[in-house]
């Protein structure tokens, strides 16, 4: 899957937005890949703005990357 700069997952209960454009690998999980993924606060888990719908799932990226 595709990301573009400033995309926005969610991932293990924390929201993420991409620091720069890429391609999804499948060990390329934003918790651990600071140099593509940077997390943001203010998710829908702490109240912030933005409600889960708009968000999209990392994981549901992976299942996509890989079924093709």
């Amino acid at each position: 899957m595709q990301y573009g700069l400033r995309d926005v997952v969610q991932f293990e209960g924390h929201r993420y937005e991409a620091d720069q454009a890429h391609r999804s690998e499948s060990d390329w999980a934003p918790s651990v890949t600071a140099a593509l993924w940077r997390r943001i606060e203010g998710g829908p888990e702490a109240g912030g703005a933005g409600a889960a719908d708009e968000d999209v799932s990392f994981i549901d990226h992976l299942r996509e990357f890989y079924d093709e």
